[in-house]
């Protein structure tokens, strides 16, 4: 039965580069239906691999062939060898061109005289050196963030490579060039025995040592690379169709062959933020959000949300446009409200934006004193003015007042609700009124007092 790579759920578009890093068998697959299996046959041929079949007939009279999708997952009839596998990788590393692999260079007889001479190669292009040096660096991505990370050379020569796993883990292949040398390793047994149980990163740190021994002993200098041929450039695409990013694309960036960069341009992608717990569209309070993308699906023209990113499953998420209902937006308007008791007035209740400060002030009828001011329930003492700095939550003030038995008269004149006092003002005092009547203000003077520390802080 046919799963899903990742987990048995749908990851999303990735890259090629992606893929080969993380051994995603299906776009190989994918690569072998689109250009025919007739054609990748062909491929498999030009680069050395002569143990696969075209056409058979088996003892049962049952037709076999290595003409099909399942040969790019390594689904071959008699397999193939270490020694064609080599030479076959090592047509990428050449540049393109194959060179025939030999066990011997020359035979000479007793008297010196060469017999069999092996030192002139047998050579053909097999692939444009772009296509060669694109896989190359594609498969560096294997040992630095991929399956093959225990191949990684710790002398620092430069080294790309390819992990293969069979199924039920019968057969470990790692196959890895460095600008010197290209090797191949494969562990098995001649019967097929499950290896699971055994560490399967083995081959690959069995490469690596190898590669490094030679490194050593030959000096190898870790500054060589692969040398980077004309053609190359890099270009960013949107990540879903391949074609030039355009509005909401979800964009990687690499390398491509000159000739090859994309001339359309996509028409866009919508995305959208969803709260991980109530699976509905984010507002900017809810702490844990996954983005994902709509994908038109070709085949069935129906959309579908996919991870871009994570690769996470869209599963339990739909397109919507209801908000969540568990973490609210805040209001970028704040209320603060305020009440005062008999015997005096305090300023009218307010609307303003967050981060501004207000100041509330507070005046004794004639005959009354202030008795206390409290802000969100909490004494702030007797003070005739209190204000709120850097507001961000919705507040509460409210005065009482007591009555003196004598008289206090009025102030000439209502002080603004708004304005916030001088900043190098006193503070309050808590001295009684004057026991006779002046014509001037009560002489508590405004203060800049913060807001109590039981306020909700800004989140």
């Amino acid at each position: 039965m046919v799963h899903n790579w990742w987990g048995n759920s749908y990851r999303g578009p990735v890259t090629v580069r992606k893929a080969i890093q993380d051994s995603m068998n299906v776009i190989a697959v994918k690569a072998i239906t689109v250009a025919t299996p007739e054609l990748a046959y062909k491929y498999l041929t030009d680069v050395g691999l002569t143990t696969i079949v075209d056409y058979d007939v088996d003892a049962d009279g049952n037709i076999i062939s290595d003409i099909n999708q399942a040969t790019a997952l390594g689904g071959l009839t008699k397999g193939v060898t270490t020694y064609e596998m080599t030479a076959a990788y090592g047509a990428i590393a050449n540049n393109g061109m194959y060179v025939k692999p030999v066990v011997y260079s020359k035979v000479v007889d007793h008297e010196g005289n060469v017999v069999i001479d092996n030192t002139t190669p047998t050579t053909r292009r097999v692939m444009k050196e772009t296509t060669s040096w694109q896989l190359i660096d594609a498969m560096k991505s294997v040992l630095n963030g991929g399956t093959g990370g225990s191949a990684r050379m710790t002398t620092g020569i430069k080294c790309a490579g390819k992990t293969g796993t069979t199924s039920n883990t019968y057969d470990l292949w790692f196959c890895g060039m460095t600008p010197y040398y290209t090797a191949s390793i494969w562990m098995g047994f001649d019967s097929n025995i499950n290896m699971g149980g055994y560490n399967q990163s083995l081959h690959c740190r069995m490469w690596r040592d190898i590669m490094d021994q030679i490194a050593t002993m030959e000096g190898q200098d870790p500054s060589v690379d692969f040398e980077r041929p004309d053609g190359i450039t890099t270009v960013t695409l949107c990540q879903i169709t391949g074609k030039l990013p355009g509005e909401g694309c979800p964009t990687f960036t690499d390398y491509y062959a000159a000739a090859d960069v994309p001339g359309q341009r996509c028409p866009g992608h919508k995305t959208y933020t969803f709260c991980r717990e109530s699976k509905c569209i984010a507002t900017s309070q809810c702490p844990d959000t996954i983005t994902f993308t709509v994908e038109i699906d070709e085949a069935t023209g129906q959309t579908r949300l996919v991870s871009t990113s994570g690769g996470e499953s869209a599963d339990g998420y739909a397109i919507t446009e209801e908000t969540c209902p568990l973490h609210p937006e805040v209001a970028d308007e704040i209320t603060i409200n305020s009440a005062a008791g008999e015997g005096g007035t305090i300023s009218a209740s307010v609307t303003c934006e967050r981060g501004s400060s207000v100041t509330f002030y507070i005046t004794p009828n004639e005959g009354y004193a202030i008795a206390d001011v409290t802000v969100n329930g909490q004494s702030v003492g007797k003070v005739s003015s209190y204000t709120f700095e850097d507001v961000q939550d919705n507040a509460n003030i409210s005065a009482a007042f007591v009555s003196t038995g004598g008289t206090t008269p009025p102030t000439t004149q209502a002080p603004p609700t708004t304005q916030a006092p001088p900043t190098t003002q006193a503070p309050p005092t808590t001295q009684a009124p004057p026991e006779e009547p002046t014509t001037q203000a009560p002489s508590e003077e405004p203060t800049t007092t913060q807001a109590p520390s039981e306020e909700v802080p800004a989140t």
